[in-house]
Order: C-alpha cells, then structure tokens, then sequence
C-alpha cells in the first residue's frame, strides 16, 4: 500500500519526477491498491486529468487508465444530479424561510474547478440553524429524501449529543445522500467564525444566477482547514489540497481576515501547513505568512506517506497518539471509558430509537466494538507503531500542537 500511496502523491506533484522505468516496476498488486486509494479519496478524475495534461508521456496499465477514465464519465452524470437537486433544495428551503448554506464540495465542484466531475462529491452537507435542524430534516423527508438503513440513528438524540450532522438521508432519485448540517466543527476544533450563529445570519455568497447561497471565500478556506487539519488529520485525503488550489487560483482573497479568522479559533499552525501542503501539489507558492518558511519541501514531502493513507492507518495513528509514551494513565482509562460506557441518548444517536431497552442497544454497541475496534487495536500492537504513515502522521500532530 505504500508504493501506491507514494505514486498518488507524487503523480499529483508537479516538481516531482516520475519515471516510465517505475511505472513498469510495479505489479498486479501496486496498481490495485493505487485503484483502492484513488477510489477512497476520489482522486480517480483528478488523476485522470492530471495524466492526461500534465503528465503525457506515461503510460500506465490499460486496466488502470480504463477505471480512472471511467470514473471521471461517471462523475460527470452524478454532478449533473446534485446540481439540480441543489436548486430544488433552494426553492424548498425558500419556501420554508429556512436559512441555509451549500457547504465545501457544492461551491468547489461547480463553481471553482474547471470541470464539474473533477471534484467528485461523496454527499451533499448542508448547514441550517440548529434550532430549526429537526425541522429542516423532516422537511427533506417530505419532500423525497429517505433515511438509511446505514445511519439509523435518532436525529434529536444526535443534536442531544453535540454531533455535528444529523443521520444522513438519500434521495434515491438522483442516489445522492445529504446531510444536514447544525454546526460546520466538531466541539474539539471550535472556530468562533465558524460558529453557526455566526454564518447564517452574515450575508452568503451567491454567484451570478446560482440560487444557491454559499460560504464565503474566507469562511470557506478556513472550513477546509478546520475540516482537514484539526478534525481529520488530513486522513480525508489529497483532494483538499486540490480544493485549495483552484480556490486560490479563481478567488481573491482577503488575507487579513483570513489569518484573523484563524487566529480567533487557534488555527494559524493548522492553516498555514494545509496552504503549504497545496503550494506543494500546485507547483508554486500561494500565500505569505512569518511561519511559512518553517516547513520546508524536503520535511513535507517526509510526511507524504501519512496525507493518503487508509482508514487502518488513520486507526493506528489514533491509537498511537493516544497511547503513546507520556500520556498520564488516568487519560487514558477515562478515554476507554468513554468509548465503553454510554448513555442510553448516546447509543439512540448510533442505533435509532426503536424501542429497545437499554441492555438490547447496548449489545449492539458491544457487537460492533468487536467486529470493528478490536480487531484495529489487534493490528495496532502488532505493527501500527511502526508504520510508515503512523510516523508520518505524529510528526504532522507534534507540528500542529506547538504553540504559534
């Protein structure tokens, strides 16, 4: 998984050589797992165009060309399917005087990227006033949206519990999903602009007769970077860093709010190595800060291994960071417990309210701690402390935790 996790990233830098003779080196085995990470991260049209422009002269299997071209077609046609969704969602928000926003990938796909399908939306998230996210839910589910077998969870007992979507819904017409949206962060990574009393009542960006209402530029850098940096540890992929490249090459931004804005959440570290992440994959530099020369290109391309790697990798680092040497004792039974003990509003919020008694849901949560967590702290003590992308990633963490 390491060669191709290498490949991706080094495909997708502009001043790194990539040569035909080791293209040819790699096996059956390199190039699935090259499909597998383009899948998971849904680089596949990207890399398509990428190859295609700016890469020409390799050659890659057939296989692999075929799927990468393929998927790059089938993006075009599930694009087309959430843009419309998107302006009946606005005329059925409208409607209702429901405040709301489109949130990263709708602005990123149709109105920055070059081409709709190459940046591929996984769902739809869209933010509405948390007082009113019940009803805004129940809204969608009036009006075609379904719920999922796959997220059954109770929506109150999600707002209950301070997460920040309600369970995800599906329009089966178009097979998108949607989630709806009462807080842009986690708790954990709060951002005072960010904040959704903060953004709904400020005026959105709308762009030309696009009925949709969007974050604007600022908001909208400092979203990815929350969303990136701080709430997934960049195990959300590459893709961003493309995001932030064609933001920055078709928007002009201002700057001193930019950096004011991430000052007030604490978040300058965690912006300044998402922006220098991406100067990497756009070949040049994009913005100015004191701390930007901190991070070298030789110390970044160091830490590639840990920017697309698998969500065991991700398990892994978590556990390290958790359980590495000098975390007190105490912190970390009171995390165990946390994970093990919960409250019957928080297992609702997994499991759905059906009616079943305490004990029953929490048998369920047992079943799934075994079939998923175990076997990860398993794999973990038997060789996630010394992966490559484990280390990558705890060098990414000691960076981030510095003070500014």
């Amino acid at each position: 998984m390491a060669t191709a996790n290498r490949l991706i990233f080094d495909l997708m830098v502009p001043s790194t050589a990539v040569s035909q003779h080791r293209l040819d080196a790699l096996g059956p085995h390199d190039w699935e797992a090259f499909r597998y990470l383009s899948a998971l991260h849904r680089l596949q049209p990207w890399l398509d165009h990428v190859l295609r422009t700016r890469r020409p002269g390799l050659k890659l299997p057939a296989s692999v060309t075929d799927y990468l071209r393929a998927s790059r077609i089938e993006q075009t046609g599930r694009a087309l399917k959430i843009r419309a969704l998107l302006t009946r969602l606005s005329a059925l928000f409208e409607t209702a005087d429901m405040p709301w926003r489109a949130l990263k990938g709708a602005y990123l796909a149709f109105h920055v990227y070059p081409s709709i399908e190459l940046r591929p939306l996984r769902d739809l998230d869209i933010l509405v006033p948390e007082d009113r996210a019940l009803e805004a839910f129940d809204l969608l589910l009036a009006n075609g949206a379904e719920r999922s077998s796959l997220d059954p969870g109770d929506p109150a007992a999600f707002l209950a519990t301070h997460q920040k979507h309600l369970p995800a819904i599906t329009f089966a017409r178009e097979d998108v999903r949607v989630e709806v949206h009462a807080r842009l962060v986690k708790q954990s990574s709060h951002s005072p602009a960010l904040a959704g009393d903060a953004v709904l009542p400020a005026p959105a960006l709308r762009v030309g007769g696009d009925p949709v209402p969007f974050l604007d530029p600022e908001l909208l850098l400092l979203h990815l970077v929350v969303h990136a940096a701080y709430e997934h540890k960049f195990d959300n992929g590459p893709l961003t860093f493309v995001d932030i490249e064609h933001l920055l090459s078709t928007t002009r931004l201002d700057w001193p709010r930019f950096w004011s804005l991430c000052a007030a959440g604490g978040h300058i570290r965690g912006a300044i190595l998402t922006l220098r992440i991406s100067e990497l994959v756009a070949g040049r530099q994009l913005f100015e800060h004191a701390l930007r020369d901190e991070l070298s290109d030789a110390w970044l391309s160091s830490i590639v291994a840990a920017l697309t790697r698998t969500n065991g990798d991700s398990a892994d680092q978590a556990l390290a960071r958790r359980f590495s040497k000098g975390k007190a004792n105490w912190d970390n039974w009171r995390f165990i417990g946390r994970r093990l003990f919960r409250t019957r509003t928080e297992l609702v919020s997994e499991f759905g309210d059906d009616g079943a008694s305490y004990a029953a849901l929490y048998l369920r949560l047992s079943s799934r701690l075994a079939r998923r967590r175990l076997p990860m702290l398993v794999r973990f003590m038997r060789t996630g402390k010394a992966s490559e992308a484990t280390q990558a990633m705890q060098a990414i963490t000691t960076w981030l935790d510095a003070p500014a």
